[in-house]
C-alpha cells in the first residue's frame, strides 16, 4: 500500500533506497546509502535488477559452500 501511495507521488526510490540498503548490509556487499539513493533514484530498474542478480548470486555461494555431495556407493575390493 505505501509502495503505491509513494509512486503516485514519484517517491518510490525511498522504500527501494531503503531495502536495498538492508539487503546490501545483510548481505555484506560493498556500497554506501549515497550510492544506494542514487541508484534507486535515477534507474529504479537497473537497481532492482542489480539487486536480484546480488541476491541470486550470494545465495549460490551460500548453497555450493554448505553442500557436500553424498558419496558414492563404496564396495569391499573383490579377492
Amino acid at each position: 500500500m505505501g509502495w503505491c501511495a509513494l509512486s503516485c507521488c514519484g517517491l518510490q526510490w525511498v522504500l527501494q533506497t531503503l531495502k536495498r540498503t538492508d539487503m546490501r548490509e545483510q548481505l555484506g556487499t560493498q556500497g554506501s546509502g549515497f550510492g544506494d539513493c542514487c541508484a534507486s533514484y535515477w534507474c529504479p530498474c537497473c537497481a532492482l535488477m542489480q539487486e536480484e542478480k546480488e541476491m541470486v548470486r550470494k545465495s549460490e555461494i551460500v548453497t555450493h559452500a554448505e553442500y557436500q555431495p553424498p558419496q558414492g556407493m563404496m564396495y569391499p575390493p573383490q579377492q
